[in-house]
């Protein structure tokens, strides 16, 4: 609980003191070896990276608020905001409401802040820059102060019930996996073992999980923890999946030597 107070009342902080400036930037936020970076425009929020699961989380969020979105990724480049970059031409082409776009650019703030939440010993550097012309295309896309705010407090009480159930020794970006398929898979039905196979495989994180299935990524933990205390199910580290620029890599590789490219989506 301290841990969240004192981060979320630094955040707050920060948030508002960048909206009054209107300024344009990076905020970047470190801790115990990871590091944020928060890019701001005019004092809205442009978009959060994290060094866990970018491009998964990206995935999560597209899926969630508008799974129809077809992307062309030539288009990006070596942005280093590709993600924001996809969204402004989704919206340009029509193929994105501003609504969907802000609710993905909302998704993936409220899991990087949940993790952020987690730490009391936040150290923020901000480095101020000019205006990107990039970044201008749809002024109405970055979050306002008006908008973050929210986002943060739902990330605190998020962090605060997890830690009340006692669910702080796990992370979300952790995979589950059943250490004997056999013998729990002896207590139901063929389909049921099946379909608990698959997304309990060490590859599927809590958040993945929690989207697959349609529930909070709170009432899914607390689902297995109980498992995962009793020995059932160990927690493992997953690999992200990779970026727009690295699958357009793999394709012109894989062209240039005669062999066929593999996507991951």
């Amino acid at each position: 609980m301290a841990c969240t107070l004192t981060a979320q009342k630094t955040l707050t902080a920060k948030f508002s003191s960048l909206n009054r400036e209107q300024a344009t930037g990076k905020l970047l936020l470190a801790s115990q070896g990871e590091q944020w970076q928060l890019y701001f425009l005019g004092g809205q929020l442009l978009y959060i990276t994290g060094d866990v699961h970018r491009v998964r989380r990206w995935g999560r969020a597209l899926r969630q608020h508008c799974p129809s979105f077809q992307m062309d990724t030539r288009s990006i480049g070596e942005a280093k905001l590709w993600e924001y970059h996809l969204l402004q031409r989704g919206i340009l082409q029509g193929q994105l409401t501003l609504t969907q776009a802000k609710s993905v650019l909302s998704a993936i703030s409220g899991e990087i802040l949940f993790r952020i939440l987690s730490r009391s010993d936040l150290k923020c550097r901000w480095g101020a820059t000019k205006r990107q012309p990039d970044t201008q295309k749809n002024q109405s896309l970055p979050l306002s102060y008006l908008e973050i705010e929210p986002i943060l407090q739902q990330s605190a009480q998020l962090r605060q019930q997890w830690r009340e159930m006692g669910l702080g020794y796990l992370c979300p970006d952790l995979a589950p996996i059943w250490r004997n398929t056999t013998e729990w898979g002896n207590r139901m039905s063929e389909d049921t073992s099946i379909t608990l196979s698959k997304l309990f495989n060490g590859q599927n994180t809590l958040w993945d999980i929690a989207l697959k299935q349609k529930r909070s990524v709170l009432d899914v933990t607390r689902t297995l923890h109980h498992f995962i205390k009793q020995g059932e199910i160990d927690m493992r580290t997953t690999l992200d999946l990779p970026s727009p620029q690295e699958q357009l890599n793999l394709v012109g590789a894989a062209l240039r030597n005669g062999t066929q490219p593999l996507i991951a989506c």
